[in-house]
């Protein structure tokens, strides 16, 4: 009996043998047309995230006060205005002081900390 490689450990252990999914592994290999989408795409994501920081970065110089909610909710904004856009994947993060060691995070509009000048986001997820 085969089942899948994401089955608890403790069940594989004592009972099958575990094989690597065919349908996982043809869905892994993309297509000519399938890499140039990929390709467009991170292209748009880029730019949506140039947009992004050079928002931030205007208004953080003048002085506004920008919470991680609404970094949060800024990056989804520029981002739906993307060409193709049709919605998120998943929320974006963006998290500061003891929310940062959580991997799911997702900021309240209430309660969310304050952006310090020289803490930029790094890395889009959108």
């Amino acid at each position: 009996m085969i089942i899948s490689p994401q089955t608890s450990y403790a069940i594989t252990h004592y009972c099958y043998l575990l094989a690597p999914s065919i349908i996982e592994e043809m869905k892994s290999i993309k297509n000519e047309v399938e890499i140039q989408g990929l390709k467009h795409v991170y292209l748009r994501d880029g730019a949506c995230y140039i947009q992004f920081l050079a928002w931030l970065d205007e208004k953080m110089a003048k002085g506004f006060e920008i919470t991680e909610w609404e970094a949060t909710w800024w990056l989804t904004e520029f981002g739906s205005k993307m060409k193709n856009y049709m919605g998120l994947t998943y929320e974006n993060i963006s998290t500061l002081g003891p929310h940062v060691a959580l991997p799911h995070y997702h900021p309240f509009k209430n309660g969310s900390y304050l952006i310090d000048k020289v803490v930029v986001p790094l890395f889009p997820i959108v």
